[in-house]
């Protein structure tokens, strides 16, 4: 009973009960009737159009072609049995510009070398405490293994095995034949060139020079020598 009062008059009620009715919708699909003003089936309830669509469904299309124009960036879609679509891409070609300076470019440095968060502030850290003046402070060589050890200052020792250069070889040529024409002399070595050498600097052009006997002493001067 719904009571509705009204300024400065009587109030009036109304029984609503006839409306508590929920009722009950057990229709089935083929108690739904359906008009298919699009023209896609034939039937005339739910249940039939379902049963026609199902029989007449299927989801197999591929897509059939893909294509960009590269003028103007529209990418154009084909699909099986259907109509292609088409997307503008253009808003996709922005090459745009990277004119960062170091300044502007953070870094982090996890291996805690320096102090900077910028790439401009680490590189003059860097430079600041840059310097190339190491030496060499080391060379030697194991003569068991022919290892050379090569140490540098701040910096790791390297090594480097020379046993390939351990090769003492052997040198057991011979003479083979000489000659003698003149004053030079020719000889031969065993797999190699002969060589010659000029005596003439050794020649004996010495002459005798004075003679005497004294008694029973014959006394015999040479040029340039003792008598």
């Amino acid at each position: 009973v719904l009571t509705v009062g009204i300024e400065d008059g009587a109030s009036q009620t109304v029984d609503l009960s006839y409306l508590n009715n929920s009722g009950t919708d057990d229709q089935t699909a083929a108690e739904v009737s359906v008009t298919d003003t699009a023209g896609n089936f034939t039937a005339t309830t739910v249940e039939d159009a379902l049963a026609e669509l199902a029989t007449g469904s299927t989801d197999d299309q591929d897509i059939n072609n893909l294509g960009i124009n590269a003028t103007t960036n529209v990418l154009t879609v084909g699909i099986e049995d259907g109509a292609s679509q088409t997307v503008d891409l253009s808003y996709l070609n922005n090459s745009g510009t990277d004119d960062q300076t170091a300044a502007e470019v953070s870094v982090t440095d996890a291996a805690g070398n320096f102090t900077a968060t910028t790439v401009e502030d680490a590189l003059a850290e860097l430079a600041t405490g840059s310097t190339d003046d190491q030496n060499i402070e080391s060379l030697a060589i194991n003569t068991s293994n022919n290892i050379l050890t090569v140490g540098i200052e701040d910096g790791m020792s390297q090594t480097v095995d020379l046993s390939h250069l351990d090769d003492s070889g052997t040198d057991n040529q011979n003479i083979q034949g000489s000659a003698f024409s003149g004053t030079t002399l020719t000889i031969g070595i065993e797999g190699g060139s002969s060589q010659t050498v000029s005596l003439a600097a050794l020649a004996d052009n010495q002459s005798i020079q004075g003679s005497g006997l004294s008694g029973n002493t014959l006394t015999i001067g040479i040029e340039d020598g003792s008598s």
